[in-house]
């Protein structure tokens, strides 16, 4: 019964252990690094003039469940409301392999900015298409947290250049000072949007 207790303990209970904060620097600066190298995958490339790049942009919201593990205990919650604001390339040569990156707001109780880069691999079904993902989450403010994700995106277009998107992500983050020590957050969520292609 005290494990149950344990793994249904208050909302964001988990994440509300912070390390100290001189640590904070150290992994920003991380995180501009992060920054960087994906802003370089976004650049265009110094190749043929033939080739030509696809841009999309997509809005979507959403939440799930996340669960921190650590110190012989498992907090089990909801993941707060977040918003994804996202950008991504694809080049005419090689259709099939988008690169971008989002930034992300959690709206729900305590604010927290970041992002994430993701590279996807995009596969036509019909009118649908499919994006399969990796990427790297992170958050900047007011706390640091950096790991991976997996995403996998259905995207039906609905009045073009208008399509709806759902997604669902699978996130691990491994440090960052929202974390206590040698412990893990594990994330599911689901979202909705909408995406547009130029």
């Amino acid at each position: 019964m005290s494990c149950a207790n344990d793994i249904f303990a208050g909302s964001r209970a988990f994440r509300s252990t912070t390390t100290a904060p001189s640590k904070v620097t150290a992994r920003g600066l991380m995180v501009l690094a992060l920054l960087s190298a994906g802003a370089i995958t976004l650049l265009p490339a110094g190749s043929a003039a033939a080739q030509t790049r696809g841009y999309g942009v997509t809005l979507e919201g959403g939440s799930g469940l996340s669960i921190g593990t650590g110190s012989q205990t498992a907090v089990l919650e909801r993941t707060p409301i977040f918003v994804d604001v996202g950008l991504r390339t694809t080049r005419s040569d090689v259709p099939t392999l988008a690169w971008g990156g989002a930034l992300r707001v959690e709206v729900d109780g305590r604010v927290g900015v970041g992002g994430v880069f993701r590279a996807e691999l995009v596969t036509p079904l019909g009118p649908l298409s499919l994006r399969a993902g990796i990427g790297v989450p992170f958050f900047f403010a007011p706390y640091v947290l950096v790991g991976l994700e997996g995403s996998l995106t259905v995207r039906w277009p609905a009045t073009a250049p208008v399509a709806v998107t759902a997604s669902v992500l699978i996130d691990a983050y491994f440090a960052g000072s929202d974390l206590p020590h040698d412990a893990a957050l594990f994330m599911t969520n689901g979202t909705l949007g909408v995406d547009l292609l130029f």
